[in-house]
């Protein structure tokens, strides 16, 4: 079952043996309103170094389908409208400013990968659980359709500046990428996720749950 929620992650970089801080990012799935209806509002934040991210993905509370995105990065805004019958996105800034894409929507689809995240606090997970989830990718000269592939791929223990955790690892395939995560058994809270670094041999994105992300019991 979803609830609000707000978790804080350490980013760093593993690459020849060495770990370098790359910076924070930060999840919150909270209420909101949009179009006078009540919504979850899933943000997600980067600092990277000098530079922010920032994405909101708006989702109707009874259907979970999208209704609204918006992504901000340094140089330009993405915002996107869902509708029974069509998908649209504008693109403002110095990449793209000015441009409209429209795309039939489809029943089912997910409006971001974070999203799975929440989501999987009421996946049912065991060994040899799958899962898959289809967004869409809008770009302002192509559009696709990307399917997220998930699965159990075992059980560790876990430590994290909280403590150590027994959790699920899973594998989260998206094209050709393959992520791993490390999801806590007692809440299924994302602890860890590790990403590969394309053109880097052996290097990797490491997202760890930062201290004082834990509730005291």
């Amino acid at each position: 079952m979803l609830k609000p929620s707000k978790l804080t992650y350490v980013a760093r970089i593993f690459s020849q043996g060495q770990a370098h801080r790359l910076g924070w990012r930060t999840l919150e799935l909270t209420d909101a309103t949009y179009d006078g209806k009540t919504v979850w509002l899933l943000a997600e934040s980067r600092t990277i170094n000098t530079l922010e991210l920032a994405e909101s993905l708006y989702v109707a509370k009874t259907t979970l389908e999208p209704v609204h995105r918006v992504v901000h990065t340094a140089d330009q805004d993405i915002t996107t409208r869902y509708t029974r019958d069509s998908i649209v996105t504008t693109f403002e800034g110095d990449s793209g400013g000015g441009v409209r894409v429209a795309m039939k929507n489809e029943r089912n689809l997910v409006g971001n990968i974070y999203w799975l995240e929440p989501l999987l606090a009421s996946a049912p997970l065991a060994p040899d659980w799958k899962g898959s989830a289809t967004t869409v990718f809008v770009g302002p000269h192509d559009q696709a359709h990307v399917v997220m592939n998930l699965w159990v791929t075992g059980q560790d223990s876990l430590l994290v500046p909280d403590g150590t955790y027994d959790c699920w690892t899973l594998t989260l395939q998206v094209g050709e990428t393959q992520e791993h995560l490390w999801i806590r058994k007692s809440d299924r809270v994302l602890l860890k996720m590790d990403t590969p670094v394309a053109g880097i041999a052996a290097a990797k994105v490491e997202l760890l749950l930062a201290q004082g992300q834990t509730p005291k019991s």
